[in-house]
């Protein structure tokens, strides 16, 4: 069987990119330490009470307004993207964009932790898909027992990557895992046409064009997660969050690699 999980003494580029290449996904065990977790828990759950108590500075603003991706993307502050307040779905969730603006003043110590995701193994595996990739934006993913998340999609027909770094433990369904179908990511021709008939025929309020309508949920697979665990994806693939239960949680950070050029 194709290798998946990989220790970063031991990274093999080569036969990451293979597995890379044929499933959608790697997962890299222990990419941080405890203590590096911890720096970064604490600071986190501080932003996130902050957050909770509406307290904006000249690095943090907080929106329940719903803007776009790229627009928030490349914010220049750190914005709380309250995403249960703009739609039906993705209850309890906070997506916060480019916390390393607050993190820099606040947590300097966790923005430099942070940085590390900008690795040149990990860019040296997109650009073997585009020159042009590079690091991007990053996000925290706070979700507060997500119910109702956003439908099972794609971000893109074009290669688009994100790293998922757990800060929780995120190796129990209960916390709502981020979940993708293997090899999806491969059905380009599919991908396309479902994307077209989204956005010409089906396309209504509250969905989007990259729905993945011609996908079965129950075909997900969730990636579990520990503390420290990261899950580097190619966003191609179909994927989402599974719905949290008894009170599950979980707190992520999310680095992109993506092409200067535009995605769908």
């Amino acid at each position: 069987m194709e290798k998946l999980y990989f220790e970063m003494h031991s990274f093999n580029e080569k036969v990451a990119y293979d597995s890379l290449k044929k499933h959608g996904f790697i997962i890299i065990k222990n990419f941080f330490k405890d203590d590096e977790i911890n720096t970064l828990s604490e600071s986190f759950k501080a932003l996130k009470k902050e957050i909770n108590s509406q307290k904006e500075s000249s690095n943090l603003v907080i929106s329940q307004k719903k803007q776009s991706y790229d627009v928030l993307a490349k914010s220049k502050v750190s914005v709380a993207d309250i995403r249960g307040k703009q739609e039906k779905f993705d209850n309890n969730f906070i997506d916060v964009f480019n916390p390393h603006h607050w993190l820099k003043e606040r947590f300097p110590e966790s923005e430099k932790i942070c940085h590390k995701l900008n690795n040149h193994h990990f860019l040296s595996l997109t650009k073997k898909y585009s020159t042009s990739m590079s690091a991007k934006n990053s996000n925290i993913y706070f979700h507060d027992g997500v119910t109702n998340p956003r439908t099972h999609h794609i971000d893109s027909v074009k290669p688009y990557f994100k790293i998922f770094l757990a800060i929780s433990d995120q190796s129990d369904l209960s916390c709502g895992p981020f979940a993708v179908i293997p090899g999806s990511h491969k059905k380009k021709i599919k991908n396309y046409l479902m994307c077209q008939v989204n956005s010409k025929f089906l396309r209504k309020k509250g969905s989007s064009s990259t729905d993945a309508i011609f996908y079965k949920k129950k075909n997900l697979e969730p990636l579990l997660l520990l503390p420290g665990d990261i899950a580097f994806c190619d966003q191609s693939i179909v994927h989402g969050a599974m719905p949290a239960f008894d009170n599950g949680k979980r707190i992520t950070f999310v680095q992109t690699y993506n092409s200067s050029k535009e995605q769908i």
